[in-house]
């Protein structure tokens, strides 16, 4: 009855997942335990029998039989999980070096090259010899809360005489250590998810799988399961992402698999969700070899491609740079600062560089005016160094009949006359060639008397 109670409990166990197949999983024992590492005992062997034990790679601690999980102290009800930092020497290693270098030392010259799986030694010696410790971090610890499964941060116990077991997670158990999500984690994305307007909180995407070293020979080997990582795309709504890799491991691939998941998952359920990509590069912007002949650009028609160069083989691209015409209140200041060691102490030039070209409100005439008068003048100018315009650019701006009539006799036969806006008032709509004859021509009736 005993045994049928553990069969089915440790059937059930979601603790007992994490440690996989224990005739192929086991790696060691724990032999030394602090708060934030541990230290393992492991060996040769068991390295063999897992395909080695990587860098960086995780590892998973428990201190109960999962054959007999029924039957565990509560306190052993928990899984720790670890990461490999480093070989640690073991108390003997001093012996066991010498003992490794006799051996070498003692060679004929027919054992020069490696024989057999014990290379020369007996098998006790052998099995002596190939013993070594890990170190490895703690990085949580996984137990079960109400019926679920939760991972914490840290540890809350450990004992001097551990009675852990270390495990190397393959297959379904790495799966359920990279893609765990804790519940209450997993409400308050659902929540998120549908503040965000989402009815329901979208399907994780794949963005890579589990590698722990660039020479992946063994634990990425042709008949090595791979172990596939998710992420929730909601996870990237208004938050700031890093992707962080070597070259050639796959990181433009994984910029372009969250974005087209967010996406797709916004026009699921006819979201505006706005991505913003600074591509320097031009990976996204434009088809590579690696995206079958189309780009994001391409695939969604939402896309909107920015440049700072002009791209007239490519119309779809929008200009990014400035156009001082339309812009001439960020002009103004660009050219403020980037004159600031080169314009010296001209008086004029620095007052004229120190206005603002901001437009005020409206509904304050006298101020609105003044200001259409200046970003006109502002153009002239612009016009006169030669700053290219936009086709069909025209130069708009109010003036009193006064000025008009003062300024008239100045211009030649064939000039434009005002048309009228608001309460009859003159207002001009020129050419930049017109718009600079007249402001030149206001200049010298203004020398002549002040206008």
């Amino acid at each position: 009855m005993t045994d049928l109670i553990n069969q089915i409990t440790t059937a059930e166990s979601e603790l007992v997942k994490f440690l996989g197949n224990i005739e192929s999983s086991f790696v060691g024992y724990v032999y030394g335990m602090r708060f934030d590492e541990v230290l393992v005992l492991t060996n040769d062997a068991w390295k063999h029998s897992v395909n080695g034990i990587p860098h960086n790679s995780f590892l998973v601690a428990a201190g109960f039989n999962p054959r007999k999980m029924a039957d565990a102290a509560a306190i052993d009800k928990e899984v720790i999980l670890l990461r490999v930092l480093e070989p640690v020497s073991l108390p003997q290693d001093s012996d066991l070096v010498r003992t490794r270098i006799e051996n070498h030392q003692r060679r004929t010259e027919g054992e020069m090259l490696p024989g057999d799986v014990n290379d020369g030694l007996d098998p006790m010696t052998a099995s002596e010899l190939q013993s070594g410790g890990l170190r490895c971090s703690i990085l949580g610890t996984f137990y079960m809360d109400d019926g679920q499964l939760r991972l914490g941060s840290d540890i809350e116990n450990f004992m001097s005489l551990s009675r852990m077991r270390a495990y190397k997670p393959t297959k379904e158990a790495l799966s359920l250590i990279v893609n765990h999500i804790n519940p209450e984690v997993l409400r308050k994305a659902e929540e998120e998810a549908r503040k965000a307007g989402f009815t329901n909180i979208p399907s994780p995407i794949k963005i890579g799988t589990v590698r722990y070293t660039s020479t992946d020979r063994m634990h990425r080997g042709k008949d090595v399961p791979k172990v596939d990582v998710l992420i929730q795309p909601t996870d990237f709504l208004s938050r700031r992402t890093a992707v962080l890799g070597m070259t050639r491991t796959g990181k433009s691939n994984t910029v372009k698999t969250t974005v087209s998941a967010v996406a797709i998952a916004a026009m699921k359920d006819n979201i505006p969700v706005g991505q913003l990509i600074f591509d320097v590069n031009g990976e996204y912007a434009n088809a590579t070899a690696q995206d079958d002949g189309s780009s994001i650009a391409e695939v969604f028609d939402t896309t909107i491609c920015y440049r700072a160069i002009n791209t007239p083989d490519k119309p779809h691209f929008k200009d990014l740079r400035i156009n001082f015409y339309e812009q001439s209140d960020v002009a103004l200041n660009l050219l403020e600062q980037l004159s600031r060691e080169t314009r010296g102490n001209a008086q004029d030039i620095t007052t004229f560089l120190t206005s603002s070209l901001e437009e005020p409100d409206r509904s304050e005439r006298s101020p609105h005016t003044r200001w259409q008068v200046r970003r006109a003048v502002f153009h002239c100018i612009l016009n006169a160094a030669q700053y290219e315009a936009p086709n069909g650019f025209m130069v708009e701006f109010p003036a009193s009949q006064q000025v008009v009539t003062l300024v008239q006799p100045e211009l030649p036969n064939n000039f434009p006359a005002p048309g009228r806006i608001g309460n009859n008032i003159p207002f001009y709509r020129l050419t930049l060639e017109q718009a600079t004859i007249w402001f030149t021509a206001a200049r010298r009736v203004n020398r002549a008397a002040q206008l």
